[in-house]
């Protein structure tokens, strides 16, 4: 289910808004959009298992946590968080997102750090640590989907005003 989310939340509804408004036309700028946010909502998605996990696995549920285990999936959620930025990064150096979009993404470079930190320096895997990393991977996952249409709107008036 999490793989179905990454690409559900993120490709499928970045295509279908720029389809909505742009028609059929094809736009590698959508790609580039779209996959940052797409391991965002992976990481957000998988993090807001760790707390079901007893209850999911009496249910019979498959997610991730369950078949790979607590430090496995965590290592997967901190590729996927690292990837969002690494993504936007390497858009923003091949050209195939303009400067404004990308720079206002990368503001969220400090927040994936102290995601990273809190899963790479946890002590006790509690409830208090699910929460946090929910929580950051939430606004990474919101930010991801803002910072792109604020830029790409800055970067229309920006043209316009030169």
């Amino acid at each position: 289910g999490e793989f179905l989310v990454l690409v559900t939340y993120s490709i499928a509804l970045v295509w279908a808004g720029y389809y909505s408004q742009a028609g059929p036309a094809y736009s590698p700028l959508v790609w580039a959009l779209s996959i940052p946010i797409g391991f965002a909502v992976f990481s957000l998605i998988t993090i807001t298992q760790f707390p079901d996990l007893e209850a999911d696995r009496k249910a019979g549920k498959h997610s991730l946590v369950i078949l790979l285990g607590v430090k496995k999936t965590l290592s997967i959620v901190s590729l996927a968080v690292s990837l969002s930025m690494l993504s936007v990064m390497v858009f923003l150096l091949t050209g195939f997102i303009p400067v404004w979009p990308g720079v206002l993404s990368l503001l969220c470079l400090p927040l994936v750090y102290r995601l990273l930190k809190l899963i790479f320096r946890h002590e006790e895997e509690d409830i208090s640590l699910y929460i946090k990393l929910s929580q950051g991977t939430l606004i990474l996952t919101l930010w991801l989907g803002l910072a792109p249409a604020l830029g790409l709107m800055l970067d229309r008036w920006l043209r316009m005003r030169g």
